[in-house]
């Protein structure tokens, strides 16, 4: 189950974030086809749909197997990097 954290940035990058986070949760799942594909369906979704669960999901998994890739989404979440362009 993913954490509060995970949601909050499954949102933001459902919303349309652009950048240095969506670039790097982008490419951490590149060669996923499964994580791949629950980006692509989080795309536009409402913050609380399966969508968005589904790809804080993958985050999550991503996370738990690559304490490196956490720490840098991490960074990036407290660094200001979950703005949302034209928000």
């Amino acid at each position: 189950m993913p954490e509060t954290t995970e949601i909050a940035i499954a949102s933001v990058l459902a919303g349309g974030a652009a950048g240095p986070l969506h670039d790097l949760v982008s490419s951490k799942f590149a060669g996923r086809p499964e994580a791949t594909a629950a980006l692509a369906a989080a795309a536009g979704a409402a913050p609380e749909s399966p969508e968005v669960l589904a790809l804080g999901e993958e985050l999550a998994l991503a996370e738990r197997s690559d304490p490196g890739f956490a720490a840098e989404l991490h960074a990036l979440w407290a660094g200001g990097a979950s703005e949302v362009p034209g928000a």
